[in-house]
């Protein structure tokens, strides 16, 4: 009787366990973001995401927006140092290089030619996530990568 009571307790400990969201098509192998401060006034302020995934099966790879600091840009590949597409045929087991941006609004002039630009959008997550980011695709199953462990690099504030 003391082992099937034990037993029940451990089940409804783990029932409650918050589950990650599961990705079926991708394994996130690092995620990191690096922030720019632009030395020039007016320049926004610019955080780089890099993301390297494997892929888990084949597919026609479309990625289509990121939502990081509840900000919404769009996603490209990077294919090698030089080239970036929109689209890319992945296989089993490949490793897939994604960036994105996100730009704060800037303003610049002064004076009666002040004019602001804007930056990435602002917009809420499908999912809602703290300090990650979501990643929407087209071409694979899930359709959606959350992705919360996101390693900061070392601020770079140009002079």
């Amino acid at each position: 009787m003391k082992w099937i009571s034990l037993l029940a307790l451990l089940m409804v400990v783990f029932a409650f366990k918050p589950s990650e969201p599961c990705n079926r098509d991708f394994k996130v192998l690092s995620a990191q973001k690096q922030t720019f401060y632009g030395g020039v006034a007016g320049s926004p302020v610019v955080t780089v995401y890099k993301l390297t995934l494997k892929a888990k099966r084949k597919m026609l790879l479309t990625p289509d927006s990121a939502w990081a600091e509840d900000r919404i840009d769009q996603v490209v590949i990077d294919v090698d140092s030089f080239k970036t597409v929109n689209s890319h045929r992945v296989k089993r087991g490949e490793t897939v290089h994604l960036r994105f941006e996100i730009r704060s609004d800037s303003e610049i002039g002064g004076g009666d030619y002040q004019m602001k630009v804007p930056g990435s959008r602002e917009n809420k997550a499908p999912i809602d996530v703290k300090n990650g980011l979501v990643l929407s695709y087209k071409g694979g199953k899930s359709k959606i990568l959350v992705i919360n462990d996101i390693t900061p690099l070392e601020t770079v504030y140009y002079p």
